[in-house]
């Protein structure tokens, strides 16, 4: 039997790869009364695949957003940005359309 054969535990890696697939939805104060989602970890394979959902979410809702680089919430990636509380509706959206696991994604706000 080789040492190849063995699937260790290791808990710094399984940490990381819960962190990597983790998406917190942010409800975030805009002024006075106004609040703006934001979703920090939602990562596509290219560029085309963030526009499209971008799009899709902005079409579906009827509500603007953008991409937008906000080192507060992730120092490497872009991050979703919307106008007003949608954090239910967007969960709802990435569960039945995107094939995200539930349990990975986190509220905040």
């Amino acid at each position: 039997m080789s040492n190849n054969d063995f699937n260790i535990y290791n808990a710094d890696t399984e940490l990381n790869l819960q962190y990597d697939n983790e998406i917190n939805i942010y409800s975030v104060l805009r002024g006075a009364r106004k609040r703006q989602t934001i979703i920090q970890g939602l990562n596509f394979n290219n560029n085309d695949e963030s526009k499209e959902f971008l799009k899709t979410i902005k079409k579906k809702l009827g509500i603007g957003g953008c991409l937008k680089k906000m080192e507060d919430y992730d120092e490497k990636n872009d991050v979703f940005l919307f106008t007003g509380e949608y954090s239910e509706k967007i969960k709802d959206y990435l569960v039945k359309n995107c094939n995200k696991n539930e349990d990975f994604i986190k509220f905040h706000g």
